[in-house]
């Protein structure tokens, strides 16, 4: 009898232990669903990649790039060959385009997302045909909604080598080739310079525009549709890569 009790002791107390190994996988496995990321600066990745973060209530995939400024940024356009056209119309660039593991815009309502939840700053960088790379850092991005024509509102400070080509652009509404929102009443800068951006009358950078191979100098019909950034290599210079990116303040 008493090995009887001892058998049925022993099968209960594996059933505890089971059922407890069960239970903590489970609340393992649901701290890990709970467990979520809102930028690549709360992720800590140790390598570039996409990983999924949660901005109030929207999951997106994100890329996160460790290497062009160190550990945390989130990368929101990049432009590394002519594979994608970024001559987009208004509700492509609000919705986004691309692929995140090459050349890619993430759309403005999530840039707008991004940037209204917590503080960001932009960092912009540039690498020319000779490969030289410089920066542009601003230490408040800012992007208004829809309602606001997704306005580039806010800046802050710059910092870099590469000039501030973007400082003309702030305060500015986003345009495209079906939606023009720039200052200049002579013509649609979207249009002309075959690109998406923050248009003004019309542009010192332009880093949506047409993927052109360095220095187009010689080609007056051209003149600024390439991926433009004034400061350093002029409007007739279009850059072999360019990388847009935002991390928390």
């Amino acid at each position: 009898m008493k090995v009887f009790y001892v058998v049925i002791l022993s099968i209960a107390w594996l059933a505890v232990l089971s059922n407890a190994s069960f239970i903590n996988q489970t609340n393992h496995a649901l701290k890990s669903i709970e467990k979520f990321y809102t930028s690549c600066k709360a992720a800590n990745p140790k390598e570039n990649g996409i990983i999924t973060i949660q901005v109030n209530d929207l999951w997106m995939e994100v890329y996160c790039d460790v290497q062009v400024a160190g550990n945390g940024w989130l990368v929101i356009q990049r432009r590394v060959n002519a594979k994608e056209n970024f001559f987009r119309d208004w509700s492509t660039y609000r919705e986004g385009f691309g692929d995140l593991e090459s050349n890619f815009f993430i759309g403005l309502e999530k840039l707008h997302l991004l940037t209204v939840v917590e503080p960001q700053e932009l960092y912009v960088y540039l690498e020319d045909f000779d490969g030289e790379s410089r920066y542009a850092r601003y230490d408040r991005f800012l992007v208004g909604n829809e309602d606001d024509l997704f306005a580039l509102t806010m800046l802050g400070s710059y910092q870099g080598n590469a000039g501030d080509s973007l400082r003309f652009h702030e305060n500015m509404k986003f345009s495209t080739y079906d939606r023009d929102n720039d200052l200049n009443t002579g013509m649609n800068c979207a249009a002309h310079f075959l690109g998406g951006w923050w248009f003004n009358h019309c542009l010192l950078s332009n880093l949506n525009g047409v993927y052109l191979n360095g220095s187009y100098s010689d080609v007056k019909e051209l003149h600024a549709k390439g991926i433009s950034w004034h400061h350093w290599r002029g409007l007739t210079y279009s850059y072999k890569t360019v990388q847009l990116m935002i991390q928390p303040k």
